[in-house]
């Protein structure tokens, strides 16, 4: 006696992917027919094609697991993440740096600045000039890679005719420059020295308030903020020049404490604030006021988190902005 089933009966899933095969292909067929003839009349005619509700309908009927088929309910391919290449984020790297550094020509700045992180034992000492970040960590800069290894790898490869590829890319110097050129040049005095952290750390600093000669309205109220043992005003152009470098590199917003950048130059690191309090008495029994002209800033780079930053690039503020010079391989900073 043959045995018989109750309730719905259930077909392999190799029927269900016939079935919609069937329903799917004139609707190719078609889709390649009038993209191969756009001019065409009276396609629809050539055969029942389904519409996007009866194609919605016989995805609906079918198990979960046999409706991936990568089509959607249109006659346009929308790709998948994975389908689409993906364009990689920008990598950060704490060991590039775009800061204000006083010129070699400021040898005054130099001096009271070398001297006071000597005294204190500044563990950056030999890694860092005197400097005031902007943008830290900056962007990855080419061969950084190699450059860490020591070597350029081209043997290595076996292609003697390749070059290894400039340090900067194109679009990062036109981000530079752009962002560069809407700053003019401006002064910077150090007078006031000012302290972060609590009980398990202290940093002290130096305060370089910018300005510009001639702007006593805008230096007025900075000296007022300062009184008040605040150290950041928007009018300050290094405060500006920081938002216009912000704004070209928006993935480097780690010197915006706060919602607010407060430009300040280290002189050293302690275990507490109040070490690092008693060490600012000791500075400030010498400390003279000193100011020099700010009219370029710098891209550092170092070699491993030990390395000593050096120059990659020196760029111009204003209408000199345009003149990047790229030095690569990168120098010091006169001794």
């Amino acid at each position: 006696m043959m045995a018989t089933t109750t309730g719905r009966q259930r077909y392999p899933t190799a029927f269900y992917s016939l079935t919609i095969a069937s329903i799917l292909l004139p609707y190719r067929l078609v889709v390649g027919f009038r993209a191969a003839h756009p001019s065409s009349t009276g396609t629809k005619a050539l055969c029942n094609m389904p519409t996007d509700a009866s194609l919605s309908l016989a995805a609906k009927a079918l198990p979960d697991d046999i409706i991936d088929d990568g089509l959607t309910n249109s006659s346009s391919f929308n790709p998948t993440p994975t389908q689409r290449k993906a364009t990689p984020e920008p990598r950060k790297s704490h060991c590039t740096t775009i800061c204000a550094v006083p010129p070699p020509s400021a040898t005054e700045a130099w001096e009271a600045l070398t001297r006071a992180r000597s005294e204190l034992r500044d563990p950056g000492f030999h890694r860092w000039p005197p400097h005031a970040n902007l943008l830290y960590p900056f962007l990855e800069l080419n061969s950084m890679k190699k450059r860490s290894n020591g070597s350029t790898s081209v043997e290595e490869e076996g292609d003697d005719d390749s070059e290894e590829e400039p340090l900067f890319q194109k679009d990062m110097l036109e981000a530079l420059s752009n962002a560069a050129a809407n700053c003019e040049p401006f002064e910077v005095t150090i007078s006031d020295l000012g302290m972060f952290g609590g009980k398990s750390r202290g940093v002290l600093w130096a305060y370089p308030r910018s300005h510009r000669a001639g702007d006593d309205a805008a230096l007025g109220d900075i000296e007022s903020t300062v009184n008040r043992g605040e150290y950041c005003h928007p009018a300050e152009p290094m405060v500006q020049l920081q938002a216009l470098l912000e704004g070209a590199f928006p993935t480097c917003t780690e010197q915006r404490k706060q919602r607010q950048f407060h430009p300040h130059v280290t002189l050293s690191h302690y275990a507490s604030l109040n070490d690092a309090s008693k060490a600012k008495e000791r500075i400030e029994e010498w400390w003279e006021p000193i100011t020099y002209a700010t009219s370029d800033i710098y891209v550092l780079l170092r070699v491993g988190d030990e390395g000593q930053f050096e120059i990659a690039a020196t760029v111009p503020l204003g209408s000199r902005a345009g003149s990047i010079v790229v030095h690569d391989p990168p120098i010091r900073f006169p001794q």
